[in-house]
């Protein structure tokens, strides 16, 4: 019989997947998406145009801001938490007036109250991720702690592992000693070095997982 430990992470991983929505919630609000689109997926209009916006927006973001804590001297606090009450702002219109992607709410789903508790831990990691980045970003370049960040994997392995007792594969084992050799190499040439920028870089993995 699976432990009560192991049914909390399984769910808070069910809900980051799902967004919080059952399957019968998932079909009741289908998909806006042409059957055109669905059949070409990656190499749709929409797909190609929405990976063109969200690399502009990523890199727009991370120099942002790098530029806002470095040279306005914003508190990384005061900073991740506007953004997580914009974002929670934003996505709460989206569920009534979505821009292009899926239906409005139209219905209010009663729901246990395991959800509210996982979307509360979801949602303090969230902020941890985003706290954490900014940190980083504060005291590292932008180069570093991406590089940092791209070793999520890696964590991903790990925490599964711990947390989940799940096993993975001789060759995804395999895939992350070029991942550990690039972190250590980058680790040990960048000029911005600092520890507190390369541990929060990390904890960012950690709290994304």
């Amino acid at each position: 019989m699976p432990s009560k430990k192991n049914g909390f992470y399984k769910n808070i991983a069910y809900y980051k997947m799902t967004g919080g929505k059952s399957d019968v919630g998932r079909q009741r609000t289908g998909s806006s998406l042409s059957e055109d689109d669905k059949s070409l997926g990656l190499l749709s209009f929409g797909a190609i145009v929405s990976l063109i916006v969200w690399y502009l927006t990523s890199f727009l973001t991370l120099f942002m801001n790098k530029y806002t804590l470095t040279n306005l001297q914003a508190e990384a606090v005061l900073f991740s938490t506007v953004q997580i009450v914009v974002s929670t702002i934003v996505g709460g219109i989206n569920m009534y007036w979505p821009c292009y992607m899926g239906r409005a709410t139209r219905e209010c789903v009663r729901r246990p109250f395991s959800f509210y508790t996982n979307m509360m831990f979801v949602g303090l990691t969230r902020f941890l991720v985003v706290f954490l980045g900014l940190i980083s970003l504060e005291y590292v370049a932008v180069s570093f702690t991406e590089t940092v960040k791209s070793s999520a994997p890696l964590f991903t392995v790990v925490i599964s592992f711990l947390m989940l007792r799940e096993r993975n594969g001789i060759y995804v084992q395999l895939s992350l000693i070029p991942i550990m050799t690039g972190l250590v190499l980058c680790s040990a040439y960048e000029i911005s070095f600092t520890l507190v920028g390369f541990l929060a870089a990390l904890g960012t993995n950690l709290a994304e997982w």
